[in-house]
């Protein structure tokens, strides 16, 4: 008899062929017992095997380094985000693709500003441009309304230029500033934001970035590709990058030493579509008759020509273009 397990008196003896008794000691048969109920657990999956532990670390290792990954690229998403400051002039005529074109800016950026004017470029008052500019104002879109007044002897762009100024003073602090007009939209987001990660440490150059130019209609799309966007530094924008020119955005771009035209994703894409002149017969009069360029040419006679004959499958009367018919 032994004393054994829980104060019990026990003892185990084997009969072999030979006669003789084989004693087991408690101790080995306590460790044969524990042996067979952890292989029984194992069966019944009751009890994570050594295999299973690892496997159970290493995949607990995988999801911490995919939420790692995640975070950085959330954090570098955000850094473009806040890195880069847009400024979109806004006036009634473009009521219709506003909201289009401020979606797809805010893929790339949470530091927008939308300028409108008190008047139309004509001096006509555009009540209905503010009050569509005051709706549209929300978190990562601010509005700046500026007023119109008479100035005699000034260029037709005078006020689409200051509108710019007045636009790129009232961003939060940034390192790039993208000039986008209220009839653009960004075609894809994320490869904008590809592409502007591998361009944004270039301090010395402007970018105009690739548009389609389209006429009349979403499906008459010019098979010149344009490029009227500009992407430039903060630092390299003075005061007479927006006063002291002619020109619209060019002497924008011309702030930089060095100047890259007609830019394109990583994938070769064009980046913007350009709808200036799509939309109805009646509103384009209305564009026409109060813009900067309105005393270039005849324009209302130009448009009636064009919707009564539609003629201008082929080519347009603004850039002499010639168009592919492309699905909508």
């Amino acid at each position: 008899m032994e004393e054994g397990l829980l104060g019990v008196s026990w003892s185990l003896t084997i009969d072999t062929e030979g006669g003789r008794d084989l004693s087991i000691a408690p101790n080995l048969v306590l460790v044969l017992a524990l042996g067979l109920a952890l292989g029984l657990a194992l069966a019944l999956g009751l009890a994570p095997s050594p295999c299973k532990k690892k496997f159970i670390k290493k995949k607990s290792e995988r999801k911490r380094v995919q939420v790692r990954f995640r975070r950085k690229e959330k954090k570098i998403e955000k850094k473009n985000l806040m890195s880069l400051g847009i400024v979109v002039p806004y006036c009634s005529n473009e009521e219709d693709l506003i909201d289009e074109v401020l979606e797809s800016l805010q893929k790339i950026s949470s530091n927008i500003v939308i300028v409108c004017m008190t008047h139309l470029f004509n001096g006509e008052e555009d009540e209905k441009g503010l009050l569509k500019v005051e709706s549209l104002v929300k978190p990562g879109i601010k509005a700046k309304v500026i007023p119109w007044k008479e100035m005699h002897g000034a260029p037709q762009n005078f006020w689409i230029k200051e509108m710019r100024l007045y636009g790129f003073q009232a961003l939060d602090p940034c390192e790039w500033v993208l000039f986008v007009d209220s009839d653009e939209v960004l075609r894809d987001g994320p490869k904008f934001l590809s592409w502007f990660d591998t361009i944004k440490e270039t301090k010395d150059t402007s970018y105009k970035l690739s548009c389609y130019w389209y006429f009349l209609s979403r499906q008459r799309r010019s098979k010149v590709i344009e490029d009227s966007i500009v992407l430039v530094t903060r630092e390299s924008l003075t005061f007479g990058s927006f006063r002291l020119s002619n020109s619209e955005r060019e002497n924008l771009a011309a702030s930089s030493p060095v100047q890259v035209r007609n830019c394109k994703d990583l994938d070769g894409g064009v980046m913007f579509d350009h709808y200036s002149w799509v939309r109805p017969h009646q509103v384009l009069c209305k564009k026409v008759s109060t813009w900067g360029h309105r005393e270039d040419r005849n324009w209302l006679v130009l448009l009636d020509k064009a919707f009564k004959e539609d003629i201008l499958t082929t080519v347009d009367f603004v850039h002499g273009n010639e168009y592919d018919i492309v699905p909508l």
